[in-house]
């Protein structure tokens, strides 16, 4: 097992059978990210290979598929006629949610079910969530125990600055809530006296 990291010499960590660069700049990390955001948010022809040329050439993480104003052109020089594609596709990612954020985040802890865990059971809207980010609310949510609130919480706060960042660049769709309510399908039953029906 390899215990320096090949694109960057930081010291590897392994996990069970996972071995991972904990460099967040790390070429063999960013584009990681960048692919797994990808793959979430449908970017068809954005695999790793296509991701680390885009690398090499300025493209250095998530946020820069969105504020960089060469994008186009970078994606023609170095993918050819398949960036040509890829750059529309990338445009309407701009509109997106939080649970795909999280889950395109590929944050360690965090995949498709704890994103939608999260997002649902705190806020779709970025601000609210981040406020709502405390042990208790996230230990309360169904299925967590006091481990696994830990290993999120600590997964979300190292990569909070870079999601602050994104934020901005993006249009978050947030669900507006249900009018039904909580209490649909119940029968509610009022006991006392009934004084009047006006």
């Amino acid at each position: 097992i390899p215990s320096i990291c090949e694109y960057c010499g930081n010291k590897l960590t392994v996990t069970g059978t996972k071995v991972t660069c904990d460099n967040p700049s790390c070429k063999s990390t960013v584009c990681h990210r960048i692919a797994r955001w990808c793959e979430v948010h449908k970017i068809y022809g954005m695999g790793e290979s296509s991701v680390e040329k885009l690398y090499d050439v300025g493209i250095k993480d998530i946020i820069d598929l969105y504020r960089n104003p060469n994008l186009e052109k970078i994606l023609i020089d170095v993918l050819g006629e398949n960036g040509r594609k890829i750059y529309p596709r990338i445009i309407s990612t701009r509109k997106t949610n939080l649970q795909k954020v999280l889950q395109g985040f590929d944050m360690e802890y965090i995949g498709e079910t704890i994103s939608k865990l999260l997002t649902k059971g705190l806020s779709y809207d970025y601000s609210e969530f981040k406020s709502m980010l405390v042990f208790e609310n996230v230990m309360n949510l169904e299925g967590m125990a006091e481990i696994s609130t830990t290993n999120i919480l600590n997964s979300l706060m190292s990569n909070i600055k870079l999601l602050d960042e994104l934020i901005p660049y993006l249009e978050l769709d947030v669900p507006k809530l249900s009018s039904i309510g909580k209490l649909n399908g119940f029968n509610i039953c009022v006991t006392g006296e009934l004084y009047s029906m006006n």
